[in-house]
């Protein structure tokens, strides 16, 4: 059976405030001297499910069963997962982990955040970086709204589309449906 190593992080600058709160999320899976990065930005999360969206991307990403050791500064993520805490929110990500995590044999381990460990800081960059993509988009969809949509010509409406998905994913947005 294949080990991977699966580093995640969630990220929600702001959390805990009465704002809704864009955020980001990484997962980097390590196997065999290769090496994947995945992310992506959320419109609205808390820290908690951005952690946890991390590991439920990181485990859909594996096309087979793995033996799979998940690497957390989070001690939610570990307490939800594997240390017996009581669930008393975000059933429907922890729904589909264990749903994945039936399918591999999958280990929590928990590191100290902010500390160098390169996957860590790996990861929680690109999550903070897709954060702070989330929270520009969210301004620039709010501004877009109020101060184009309304003044479009009618068959406008895609290029502003085009628009504000590549101001939301960058380069990645082109050439996707």
């Amino acid at each position: 059976m294949t080990h991977v190593r699966l580093a995640v992080d969630g990220s929600a600058p702001g959390n805990g405030t009465a704002e809704v709160i864009p955020g980001g999320w990484a997962a980097l899976l390590a196997t065999e001297g290769r090496e994947r990065l995945i992310g992506g930005a959320i419109a609205e999360t808390t820290n908690n499910r951005a952690e946890l969206i991390a590991v439920l991307e990181g485990l859909r990403a594996l096309r087979r069963p793995c033996e799979v050791t998940v690497v957390t500064d989070s001690t939610y993520i570990h307490g939800t997962l594997v240390g017996g805490w009581k669930r008393r929110a975000n059933h429907d990500l922890l729904a589909e982990i264990d749903r994945l995590m039936a399918t591999h044999q999958v280990r929590v381990e928990i590191v100290r955040g902010h500390s160098g460990h390169p996957e860590n800081e790996r990861v929680d960059q690109e999550a903070r970086r897709y954060a702070e993509a989330a929270k520009s988009a969210v301004g620039a969809a709010a501004a877009f709204t109020l101060q184009v949509y309304s003044h479009m010509l009618p068959g406008m409406q895609e290029a502003a589309v085009r628009q504000l998905e590549t101001r939301i994913f960058g380069d990645r947005a082109e050439g996707q449906a």
